[in-house]
Parts: C-alpha cells; structure tokens; sequence
C-alpha cells in the first residue's frame, strides 16, 4: 500500500487506460457485451489505490492477445527535438579599439583605421578650417551656436 493516496489527476488517469486497455482486450477476445459491462462497472466502483496495478494487467494481457494473434502494433517514435543553438549576443557598441571617443564624436569621420593608413597621408584639424572651429566650440562649449563671422 502507498504511503499516501494518489492524486484526482492520476485515479481519472488510470481508470481511463484501464477502460481503453479492457475494451481492446475484450475486441482481441470477443467477450459478450454482458461481461464487457460488468468489467467496466467493476473499474468504476474499484477502489483508487488498485487502479494502477489493474491498468497494468489490462495493458500485459491486451499485449499477449495481440501477440497471440500476431497483431504488431504500429508505434514510431519521434526524436526530440533539438532546442536551436544559442546565438551569441550582439555586442552594443564596437570593439573598444573601434569605439569612438571623447571629441572624437563631433569631428566627421575622414580617418581611416591605423592598420591601413598609409604614410604621410594623416590630417589633423589644421587642414580641416571648418572643423577646427568647431572643435574650439565645442571645447569652449558653444556647440550648439551658430560658427561667428570672421571680420578681417
């Protein structure tokens, strides 16, 4: 005997496969429909704790009778699925090397990477009159002002 009674999902569980696994049996066997119904009525009055050892012989001896007529079930099983595999997460901001920076941000992007620069061709913010005032703005924090008029 168990040691604690078993669930209203597992009794309604078990007297189903016993009712399922007892009219099989009696279709393979060919039991009169009075002995089908007392059965049935036998299954719904038994109590909860038998049901799983019924449902089991139910289920052993529809298996002989199929074997005994040399009925092979048709059972195929399905793999499992395998879950996706995990992407790896995109980065938000680039490489540390690759990130822009500080001022950096307000001037326009006209330097290539260090790796492909070739001799002789850096600028900077002289050869670039534009930028350099607004470079001297933003440091000065006038960013947002409209560049004066140079009166010479």
């Amino acid at each position: 005997m168990p040691d604690q009674l078993p669930q209203l999902e597992d009794v309604r569980l078990w007297l189903s496969q016993c009712k399922q696994w007892a009219a099989e049996l009696a279709d393979l066997e060919s039991w009169p429909a009075d002995l089908r119904a007392d059965i049935l009525d036998r299954l719904r009055r038994a109590p909860a704790v038998s049901l799983q050892a019924q449902a089991e012989h139910f289920r052993v001896r529809t298996n002989e009778a199929r074997a005994h007529l040399g009925i092979v079930p048709d059972v195929r099983r399905l793999e499992r699925a395998t879950p996706p595999a995990p992407t790896a997460p995109q980065p938000k901001w680039k490489r540390e090397w690759q990130a822009t920076r500080g001022i950096a941000k307000a001037l326009p992007d006209t330097a290539t990477p260090a790796k492909r620069r070739k001799r002789g061709t850096r600028k900077s913010l002289s050869d670039f009159p534009e930028d350099r005032a607004r470079y001297e703005r933003l440091v000065a924090g006038e960013a947002n002002q409209p560049p004066k008029e140079n009166h010479r």
